[in-house]
């Protein structure tokens, strides 16, 4: 799953810069089973070296840096229900997988709750699941506890 996730996340969205920090990747499932595919891509090729890591920030944070120095579109999770948007998709019940990080933050847990999106599964590298997380339960107010900190990334 993983590696049909990563290949086809980089076909859809073609050359590319990828994160200098930590490249994630997200497949969108929508109910009817078409899959879209999002990464977290840079588009300033120049930049050698992640902002935020230079300027010290944790996991989590800095994420401004992203947008104005690297010139990133949106998180992985976002760019996919772009894409999706872009296909005229309807992704009301759709569920999405990700690959490369451990969590999501609180913009995307927001975009993914606004469109409709009921469930969302993280995968690392081995193709383990680590987390599955019901959106629904996050809209209504509860709050997300995952399996790993996301400090330690």
């Amino acid at each position: 799953m993983v590696d049909f996730i990563k290949e086809n996340a980089t076909i859809q969205n073609g050359v590319y810069q990828p994160c200098l920090k930590q490249s994630v990747f997200a497949m969108l499932e929508t109910s009817c089973g078409t899959k879209v595919f999002g990464s977290n891509k840079m588009m300033n090729t120049e930049v050698t070296e992640c902002p935020r890591e230079l300027q010290g920030y944790v996991s989590g944070a800095g994420y401004h840096l992203c947008k104005e120095v690297c010139q990133q579109q949106a998180h992985a999770e976002v760019d996919a229900i772009n894409s999706a948007k872009d296909q005229g998709l309807d992704i009301s019940g759709a569920k999405l997988s990700l690959v490369g990080h451990t969590y999501c933050c609180d913009g995307c847990l927001y975009d993914m709750t606004l469109h409709g999106i009921d469930t969302v599964v993280i995968y690392d590298d081995n193709n383990n699941i680590i987390d599955t997380l019901n959106l629904l339960d996050w809209k209504n107010g509860k709050e997300i506890m995952y399996s790993t900190p996301y400090w330690w990334m």
